[in-house]
């Protein structure tokens, strides 16, 4: 791992190979760094920063994720020992997962005291993209112009999810949303991020809680919610599927709010309303529109339901499980999944 030297100390040389693109910001010399010409920024988290970059070696796009820092101009956070300890071991984590639908690490590295991990470049945007047709959320909802397209999308970030499940040892995403699932342009799914969740973020708010519980609070299942680390598996990831399951039909999460705590509260405490039924809302709130969500058959409503069960024992106990029930679904078979029972 080289840690000497400066990011921008290497020449490049745009060859006629390059984008256009690269070879104008290769003229900018405060995005070369190392190999890599750093073309545009694609987005920031709590954790991190992503840059859209061109590989010199491999000649091709690739995406490079570095940890906040204010070496790129931002002054709110900085890489401490234990981030720089975490973003080391949990990208090496990452690079051991093999599937056609989780994205691929090519290095880990760091250079000028900048800690980088450098993957695939999907061109695209993010399943939330995807299922609101908006970088906003509304209850408008593409997924009943095509279920179909969209359960089998479903289907593969679910067995994708699987995959990294039955690892040796296992990988726990921990922040399974609609943001961490990016679709190309030909359609397909990969799962980003995989264990590198360290934060509490509300999808609605700017605000941010560290060091409490790991994960999206819309998306989060209750022994997250609770604080429950140590019971954390792989059902904590099939609720979050479930979630994901849910917006993707009607628009929204299981559980929203005002604030992270009533948001945890209400993941907690209470049941989250059928599809059908948060689609007759917004069917109340919202009578037109192209793109309006539309009841779904009782099966799949079924599915998602299993899911979000509040107890893990209760949901499917693989994301593989939940996915051949869509498969089931899709083919029209029975599925596996029943409705609970009165008494329970």
């Amino acid at each position: 791992t080289p840690r000497t030297g400066s990011a921008g100390a290497r020449s490049f040389t745009p060859t006629k190979a390059a984008p256009q693109e690269v070879q104008d910001a290769a003229k900018d010399p405060t995005k070369i760094f190392g190999k890599y010409v750093l073309v545009k920024e694609l987005g920031r988290g709590g954790a991190g920063i992503v840059y859209k970059a061109w590989d010199t070696t491999l000649a091709q796009f690739v995406a490079i994720k570095f940890i906040r820092d204010q070496d790129f101009g931002d002054s709110e956070s900085q890489s401490g020992s234990q981030a720089v300890a975490d973003f080391q071991r949990e990208a090496r984590m990452s690079a051991k997962l093999r599937h056609p639908n989780i994205i691929r690490i090519y290095e880990l590295g760091c250079m000028s005291d900048r800690y980088y991990l450098s993957m695939d470049y999907i061109e695209g945007g993010s399943l939330f993209e995807v299922i609101h047709d908006s970088k906003e959320r509304n209850t408008d909802t593409i997924f009943h112009k095509d279920t179909t397209k969209y359960l089998e999308m479903f289907r593969k970030v679910a067995e994708a999810v699987d995959s990294a499940h039955t690892h040796d040892p296992p990988v726990i995403h921990r922040d399974i949303k609609p943001h961490n699932v990016l679709v190309a342009t030909n359609g397909t799914p990969y799962v980003v991020d995989f264990g590198l969740a360290k934060e509490v973020e509300l999808s609605t708010s700017a605000h941010t809680m560290t060091g409490v519980v790991m994960g999206t609070p819309s998306y989060m299942a209750p022994e997250q919610a609770e604080g429950r680390n140590k019971d954390v598996d792989a059902r904590t990831d099939v609720y979050s599927l479930g979630a994901v399951l849910y917006e993707l039909i009607t628009g929204r999460p299981p559980f929203q709010g005002g604030s992270v705590r009533e948001v945890l509260n209400a993941i907690c405490t209470r049941l989250p309303e059928r599809p059908n039924e948060a689609i007759a809302q917004a069917l109340l709130e919202k009578p037109d529109g192209a793109n309006r969500p539309r009841p779904v058959p009782k099966p799949l409503e079924t599915i998602c339901m299993k899911a979000l069960e509040k107890l893990s024992a209760d949901r499917y106990q693989s994301a593989k499980d939940m996915a051949d029930d869509i498969g089931r679904f899709l083919k029209d078979e029975d599925i596996l999944a029943q409705e609970p029972s009165l008494y329970r």
